[in-house]
């Protein structure tokens, strides 16, 4: 038998939001231009420019758990764009400053060698624009090309830092930004931050287009992509495939064209994480949302304030984690039940919920809860509702439930719901408390879903 433990708290003074799925969000103060996770020694790698001073121009780790900032590697000049192999061997980090690509060990926790991406006789030397890893070679990556002056430049193929022969020119129609390997490291794909993708064969020689299609986008605008499991998923909220020139699918994400987009197939949702307004003092807040990957169906979102300056570098880590920076000096942690355990033992979650309170203008407000059974097997609930010593600790008690296999209950009214279940909680003065969920005989840990929504 399975279980997770969801647990559902108050906090007081109450504050009133929509849904709010995450654990814990926690700002590193830290000036980075990228970011990437490495599973193996659970860490987070960050580019450091020489404006952060004293561990500036370095690779630098971060405890994702405690937000701790963990040792510096001095690699060059303004390091930038970061790459990891898929076996946790290296890092790949561009130095702007150099006009070169270095490559960090990541078991001697080491700065190896750096090569230079070369150089225009009339604009200078190149940088890069993006990078990618080939599958299953460690040794050989490709590098979208970039002037100092922001032109793209091409793309070439290094084997060990040299070079091979033949690259795709800057006048190509591709116009190629931004780079993915497919599952193949004989089949690369990009394109610009536009309606295109190109095809390009990599090889022995190097790179050559194959060809390119266009209009694959929604609104011939896609500012990011990643391919997942032989899609590409794009921030616009298309999902395409690549290998029949098609869009196959779209996630009604409601928000700007600006996302950033994380598909993670082994957990089946894909993320978007979305600007939406601006706050106090200028800081942004902005949404993050989790939708199932195969029914494109919303199944939770997140807000989170307090950011200052663009998002980028949108990762996962460990088991519940999503990380992102801005171009402003802050690293975001965050730990939500958004993000399914993929290990088969219990996990807890923490999601804070408004349960039953008066607010201004003497108006009601009440949760309203939903749960959920993603898997195929019917699961079995528990909820423990405890009620706040603070408003009087009165009505605690536990009730269960029984969800099919893919069924959603929504509850309208928390408490209402917990007394036609036979909890005696006070109508007056007005309540609120915890409210633990325990799931068992699910299918799997991350198939039992608990929202609220106030």
């Amino acid at each position: 038998m399975r279980r997770i433990t969801l647990l559902i708290m108050t906090a007081l003074p109450l504050v009133l939001t929509h849904v709010v799925l995450a654990d814990d969000i926690r700002v590193v103060q830290l000036i980075t231009n990228d970011i990437v996770y490495d599973p193996v020694s659970r860490s987070i790698y960050a580019s450091v420019p020489s404006r952060a001073g004293s561990i500036g121009n370095s690779i630098t780790q971060v405890n994702p758990v405690t937000g701790a900032i963990g040792p510096s590697v001095f690699v060059g000049s303004e390091p930038s764009k970061l790459i990891k192999s898929d076996n946790s061997q290296y890092l790949y980090v561009g130095l702007d400053g150099a006009g070169a690509v270095r490559r960090f060990d990541l078991t001697t926790q080491t700065a190896g060698m750096q090569f230079s991406l070369g150089k225009d006789p009339t604009y200078g030397p190149y940088k890069v624009g993006d990078m990618a890893v080939a599958p299953g070679i460690p040794s050989v990556i490709a590098v979208a090309r970039q002037y100092l002056g922001g032109r793209m430049a091409g793309v070439a193929i290094f084997d060990n830092g040299v070079q091979r022969p033949n690259t795709i020119a800057e006048s190509d129609p591709a116009e190629v930004e931004l780079i993915e390997f497919s599952a193949s490291p004989s089949i690369l794909y990009g394109g610009p931050r536009g309606s295109g993708i190109a095809k390009m064969a990599v090889d022995n020689s190097g790179v050559s287009v194959l060809k390119v299609d266009y209009f694959l986008f929604a609104q011939g605008v896609a500012p990011d992509y990643t391919f997942d499991n032989g899609l590409i998923y794009s921030s616009s909220g298309n999902v395409v495939d690549p290998k029949a020139a098609m869009i196959v699918g779209s996630f009604e994400t409601g928000t700007r064209d600006d996302s950033l987009v994380l598909p993670v197939s082994a957990l089946g949702r894909v993320y978007f994480l979305s600007p939406l307004e601006s706050g106090a003092g200028n800081s942004l807040t902005a949404r993050l949302q989790a939708f199932d990957q195969n029914t494109h169906q919303l199944l939770g979102f997140l807000d989170i304030p307090g950011i200052n300056g663009n998002p980028s570098s949108l990762i996962r880590w460990g088991e519940s984690g999503l990380a992102f920076r801005t171009n402003l000096g802050q690293l975001f942690l965050i730990q939500t039940c958004l993000v399914p355990s993929s290990q088969t033992s219990p996990v807890s979650r923490v999601v804070p919920v408004v349960v039953d309170v008066v607010g201004n203008g003497k108006a009601h407000f009440s949760t309203e809860l939903t749960l959920v059974n993603q898997g195929t097997t019917t699961a079995n609930l528990q909820l423990t509702y405890t009620a706040s010593s603070s408003l009087g600790p009165s009505g605690s008690g536990k009730v269960s439930e029984t969800l099919a296999p893919g069924q959603q209950l929504i509850v309208p009214d928390a408490l209402s719901y917990l007394r036609s279940k036979g909890l005696r909680i006070p109508t007056n003065p007005p309540q609120g408390g915890s409210l633990r969920v325990d799931f068992s005989d699910l299918s799997s840990p991350g198939a039992g879903f608990a929202g609220a929504r106030t």
